[in-house]
C-alpha cells in the first residue's frame, strides 16, 4: 500500500514536473502559474492530496472541492472534481455522493444527464440511509423532471453503482453511550445565539464577517492541532460555536428571507435543498482538542454556505 510521505513525494514532483513543462499550454495545468512550492497552500494542498490518494473520505471531499472552485494552488477541473467525489461515494460517502448530484451536472433537460443525476439523487440517499442506519428503505421518490421509463432506468445505474460500495466502519453508528465522548450528540451551546437575518444580505454580511473570524484562529488548529495552546483552542472554539450555531439556526432562516422564494425552479428547489443537506451533515467540532480536519470542515461549511445564500438570492 502507497505511504503517505511517497504520496506526498508523488504530488511534488508532479509539481515540479508541471512547472518545467516548455509549453504549459499543451497540457492541462493542475497547478496555477502563481503557484510555488515555498507557498504554504501548496503544501496544505498536496498533504490533501496524498491523504485522498490513501482513500481518506475528508480529504477527498476536500480536493475535490478544490477542483470545482478552481481554488489556490489548482486550476478549475470539473472532471477531477467528479472523478474524486465518484472515488468518495464508491468508499461509502454521503457527502461526495451529495456534491455529485449537486455540482455534477449541468442544469439540462437532455434525457441522459437527467438520468445521471436522478442516479446520484438515488445514490447519496441510500448512502446516507445506510450512515445512519435508518430503519427500512423506503422507495425514493421520483422527481417531477424525469418520466417513469427514465426514472426506472436511474434506478438500475444507481443499483449497479451501490451493489460495488465499500461501507467504512466509521459510518456504523453506536448507540450514544458507547461513543467516545467527542462522538457523542452534540448540545448546541447556548454562549452563542446567531442574530436575527433580515435578508440574505444580512446572513451573507455574518458569513463575511465570520469566515474573517475563522481565518483569524484557523492557522494555530491547522499546524498545532491537539497540541495547540490553551489560548488559540479557546479561540478556535469561540469561533466554531458560531459556525455551529449558523448550521443548527442558519439554515431555515435564509429559505424566509429570499424575496424569490416564490419563483424559483425545480432544479433551483432540489439544488438548494442538497446544499442543506449537505450543510447539515458537516461535523462542526467546539470542543478542544482539536484536530486539522476539524478546521478543514468548518471551511467547508462557510464555503458551502456562501453557496446556498448565492442559490437562494437568485431565483429563476
Amino acid at each position: 500500500m502507497k505511504s503517505l510521505s511517497y504520496c506526498i513525494l508523488m504530488a511534488v514532483v508532479g509539481l515540479g514536473r508541471l512547472c518545467a513543462q516548455a509549453n504549459p499550454n499543451e497540457v492541462i495545468q493542475k497547478f496555477q502559474d502563481s503557484a510555488q512550492l515555498n507557498d504554504e497552500r501548496v503544501k496544505v494542498f498536496l498533504e490533501l492530496e496524498a491523504k485522498a490518494e490513501l482513500g481518506d473520505l475528508d480529504s477527498i471531499v476536500r480536493v475535490g472541492d478544490y477542483y470545482y472552485s478552481g481554488r489556490f494552488p489548482v486550476t478549475r477541473n470539473n472532471g477531477k472534481a467528479k472523478a474524486l467525489w465518484t472515488k468518495g461515494a464508491s468508499l461509502g460517502s454521503d457527502q461526495c455522493a451529495s456534491f455529485m448530484y449537486s455540482f455534477g451536472f449541468p442544469d439540462s433537460n437532455d434525457t441522459d444527464v437527467v438520468i445521471e443525476k436522478t442516479k446520484w439523487y438515488i445514490i447519496q440517499a441510500q448512502l446516507r440511509r445506510n450512515k445512519y442506519k435508518t430503519p427500512g428503505e423506503p422507495e425514493v421518490r421520483k422527481p417531477s423532471n424525469i418520466s417513469d421509463s427514465s426514472f426506472e432506468e436511474a434506478k438500475l445505474r444507481a443499483g449497479a453503482f451501490l451493489s460495488s460500495v465499500v461501507h467504512p466502519n466509521r459510518n456504523i453508528v453506536r448507540p450514544a453511550e458507547e461513543m467516545p465522548i467527542e462522538e457523542k450528540p452534540r448540545v448546541i451551546s447556548e454562549r452563542f445565539r446567531l442574530p436575527s437575518f433580515s435578508s440574505i444580505a444580512d446572513a451573507n454580511a455574518f458569513r463575511t464577517e465570520l469566515l474573517t473570524e475563522f481565518r483569524k484562529v484557523q492557522g494555530p488548529i491547522y499546524h498545532n492541532q491537539e497540541n495547540a495552546s490553551e489560548a488559540d483552542a479557546g479561540a478556535y472554539a469561540a469561533v466554531a460555536e458560531k459556525i455551529l450555531a449558523l448550521q443548527s439556526k442558519g439554515l431555515g432562516i435564509t429559505s424566509q428571507t429570499s424575496t424569490k422564494r416564490n419563483s424559483y425552479n425545480a432544479a433551483s428547489v432540489s439544488k438548494i435543498s442538497a446544499l442543506r443537506s449537505q450543510l447539515r451533515s458537516i461535523n462542526i467540532k467546539t470542543q478542544a482538542p482539536f484536530a486539522r480536519q476539524d478546521a478543514n470542515n468548518a471551511q467547508v461549511f462557510l464555503d458551502r454556505y456562501r453557496d446556498l445564500l448565492d442559490a437562494l438570492n437568485r431565483g429563476l
